[in-house]
């Protein structure tokens, strides 16, 4: 299971992605109290990237935007298959 979660740190937020107990560094942005209590937990790749949750949040919206990016660049560095677009464009 794919989870995305942050951490704050000097009034930062540093996002990671764990996929199969290996974390990832994303990025970091300046903190976000709406942010800190939607990521800081943690959440399931599906929630952390969707804008149709019912969140009015625009600061996560900007943040999913952000993460899905990120996460399309760890896929080509790493050579992983992560989002649901690049494991449907592999099968092909």
């Amino acid at each position: 299971m794919t989870r995305i979660y942050c951490q704050e740190k000097n009034g930062m937020h540093e996002f990671y992605m764990t996929i199969d107990r290996n974390d990832y560094y994303l990025f970091s942005q300046k903190y976000r109290v709406g942010v800190d209590s939607f990521y800081k937990g943690g959440v399931q790749l599906d929630k952390g990237i969707r804008h149709g949750i019912g969140r009015t949040d625009c600061a996560i919206h900007r943040t999913m935007d952000k993460v899905k990016r990120h996460i399309r660049y760890i896929e080509q560095e790493y050579d992983l298959v992560i989002l649901e677009k690049t494991k449907m464009r592999a099968a092909a």
